[in-house]
């Protein structure tokens, strides 16, 4: 796009909003003819403002921003300066939102410091109200990110108010990489082009920490914290890292840090006899900075290894026993999609770095993406890779009251008799949620919002409708709705009784994140992928034992409560018979539906197809155990013996579980993670079997 300047020469402030709105385009210097995409940016000043108009033509259409910012003749020179460029980026700011419907989640404050400004507006005496306020009335900051941005401040503050006059941060600085990044623009060179640099650069970097060591001492002041920056700094060798630290220990007091790190950024630059070297000198932080996980985008950023590099670097780091290792990622890099962002992202939680920064990609002059017009993703694309989890989340969460009544009104529709109603509300809910994905993500094109918003209204078909029907005093069902009274013994015994039901939901979200820990871990992201597949698929086996259960604990409750023993012991033995048939046909039509399955989710990808197909064989030896514990836990239930139920519960689905995710794996590897649960479920049939056994002493199901 061509940038006109009239009245000043901004550039730096209009180039990061032009790149924020219009990632496609690159600033050029020269007029515009008629018609051409452009942008006037006009600043006018008088005695009392400074008052920047942009004119931005786009495709055709043209929109206007104004801004004005006050003059104060006390300010100093920079920051009267500051105050000129506030308004011209703000000028641009309101014309590109205007044209694009686009508001980035910084607003005004995308590619500076904003919690530099809160800082300081805090330090001046307003409040965090206030604060607020500017954020989103001055700079159309989102709510989320103002309340970032103010908790940044705050604990920046803290952090200060902690500091003495005299405490300092010490920063050396290595401006050497083994390649240079295509986003990079310090003063850096790769080694390959300046090896014989490296030598005289510390020689004088010596001499350099000689002298402000004195300067340091003559001045009394203390070394708080300790960085070594770069450029990369391990690209350095063994010897050259000895010889600098040695050096810097000898000169510098740095007994009292709080904090010793080097970043040894690319891991292609680190080996044990350098990581060995910064242990042996008191280094107990290093940060390993792959910015990205996705080998396509490494390559497109310039960069020389692999994530499997990155995986075997932060192996020996952590191996090693650093104290603190620190990963670096970038959102918005070149080829990258909000679906490689959070792959990267899983990635790094899993290889035991304890803090990742996440920053977004800054687009500076010097860099190769702007001097050879690469492509990156829209702002839409960065704003979804860090926020996709927390839109559909927040939405999701309205639905919570509804989904709580879908699941209780199944149990009254049973209880009612009538469970063919509570089968069609579900099967409405369900095919509610899929019709409004697709018109609401798929032809309006809403987006994860939109999934969430079918979901919501698609639980509010199974969760609320529901109500009229038990409301009707007409209806044919044995249970309405009626004005009610507190009975506390009932609500007690209700939700100890239903404990093992809450263990169950519970446990499931436990176990998924450890199962996927290990997955990671042992498999990456192909194992995870696996899992997911796998999850989606046994449900359908799984719902088979689930609804049986479900569906018989009335019935067995209403003839245990009638003491109608004869029924309770049919009902019981019919249901091991039918369980036990149900389990050998559903595991041998899993081996032959298994292919099928993995073939539609996975068939993309033969590597994960084979993985994702022998994992569910595995898997499905499950199927043959697990009918008799869903059963066992339900059938106690249904008896009123809740705290048996919720044992068998707590030991199949969370305890059994996690030994087995934990041991399994150290004796089979990765098919110890597939077998698993069904470890758990065999474990947890002879917890069932004793508990049927003795128990019948006291509730009589076994005779009639």
């Amino acid at each position: 796009m061509k940038l006109i300047f009239r009245g000043h020469e901004d550039r730096y402030a209009v180039e990061q909003s032009l790149l924020a709105f219009f990632p496609e385009e690159r600033p050029v210097y020269e007029p515009a003819e008629d018609g051409e995409d452009h942008a006037l940016v006009t600043l006018s000043r008088s005695p009392r403002y400074n008052t920047a108009v942009t004119t931005i033509t786009y495709h055709g259409r043209t929109a206007r921003g104004i801004s004005r910012t006050a003059v104060d003749p006390q300010l100093a020179e920079y920051e009267a300066e500051r105050l000129r460029q506030k308004a011209v980026k703000l000028s641009f700011f309101k014309a590109a939102r205007e044209i694009t419907g686009i508001t980035p989640s910084w607003g005004a404050l995308t590619g500076i410091r904003p919690g530099k400004l809160a800082s300081r507006m805090l330090e001046e005496g307003m409040t965090e109200r206030q604060v607020d306020r500017v954020l989103r009335d001055t700079y159309f900051v989102s709510p989320e990110r103002r309340r970032l941005c103010i908790e940044t401040a705050e604990a920046s503050r803290r952090a200060k108010a902690d500091l003495r006059p005299e405490d300092i941060s010490l920063y050396v600085g290595i401006p050497f990489c083994p390649t240079r990044c295509a986003y990079c623009s310090f003063v850096s060179q790769s080694v390959e082009r300046t090896l014989g640099l490296v030598e005289p650069y510390l020689e004088v970097l010596h001499r350099e920490i000689t002298d402000a060591a004195r300067m340091v001492q003559e001045a009394g002041l203390h070394i708080k914290s300790f960085y070594m920056g770069g450029g990369t700094p391990t690209t350095l060798s063994a010897d050259q890292m000895d010889r600098l630290l040695t050096h810097l220990n000898r000169s510098f007091d740095l007994s009292g840090c709080a904090e010793y790190c080097i970043e040894a950024g690319r891991p292609d630059t680190i080996d044990r006899e350098k990581l060995q070297v910064l242990l042996d000198h008191g280094v107990d932080r290093i940060s390993v900075n792959p910015q990205s996980l996705e080998d396509h985008v490494l390559t497109a950023i310039g960069r020389r290894h692999t994530a499997r590099d990155v995986e075997e670097a932060m192996a020996l780091a952590t191996g090693m026993g650093f104290p603190h290792v620190n990963m670096d990622l970038i959102a918005g890099l070149p080829e990258d999609t909000p679906e490689g962002f959070r792959r990267t992202l899983d990635k790094c939680l899993s290889y035991g770095a304890d803090n990742i920064t996440v920053h977004t990609l800054s687009l500076k002059k010097g860099s190769r993406i702007l001097l050879e017009n690469f492509t990156i993703p829209s702002a839409e694309a960065v704003g979804e890779m860090l926020d996709y989890a927390l839109r559909y989340g927040r939405v999701l969460m309205l639905s919570l009251p509804t989904f709580i009544l879908q699941n209780m009104f199944q149990s009254f529709f049973v209880t009612a008799e009538k469970p063919h109603l509570g089968f069609w509300f579900t099967v409405g809910a369900g095919c509610t949620n899929m019709v409004l994905d697709v018109l609401m993500v798929g032809i309006w094109g809403w987006g994860v919002e939109g999934a969430a918003i079918a979901t919501f209204i698609s639980q509010l078909v199974g969760g609320v409708l529901p109500v009229f029907y038990f409301i009707d005093r007409s209806n044919s069902s044995r249970l309405h709705l009626c004005k009610t009274s507190f009975y506390s013994k009932v609500l007690r015994d209700a939700c100890i009784n239903g404990s093992s039901e809450l263990m169950t939901n519970l446990s499931m979200s436990l176990v998924n994140i450890l199962y996927n820990y290990q997955l990671l871990r042992l498999a990456g992201e192909n194992g995870v992928a696996a899992y997911g597949v796998i999850m989606s698929a046994a449900f359908l086996f799984v719902a088979v034992f689930e609804g049986y259960a479900v569906g018989s604990a009335p019935i067995v409750s209403f003839h245990y409560g009638a003491r109608n023993h004869t029924e309770v012991h049919n009902l019981y033995r019919k249901s091991l018979r039918l369980i036990a048939v149900v389990a050998v046909t559903l595991t041998l039509a899993s081996m032959f539906i298994i292919p099928c399955v993995a073939r539609i989710f996975v068939g993309y990808d033969a590597e994960l197809l084979a993985l994702t197909s022998r994992a569910f064989r595995l898997y499905a030896l499950s199927f043959l155990i697990m009918g008799f514990n869903v059963y066992a836990s339900s059938f106690f239930t249904a008896l009123g013996d809740g705290v048996t139920s919720a044992l068998i519960s707590f030991l199949r689905t969370l305890a059994f579980q996690v030994i087995a995710i934990l041991l399994l794996p150290l004796l089979l590897g990765i098919d110890g993670i597939w077998l698993a649960v069904t470890a758990a479920e065999l474990a947890a049939l002879a917890v069932s079997a004793a508990m049927l056994l003795t128990k019948d002493k006291v509730f009589h199901y076994r005779k009639a």
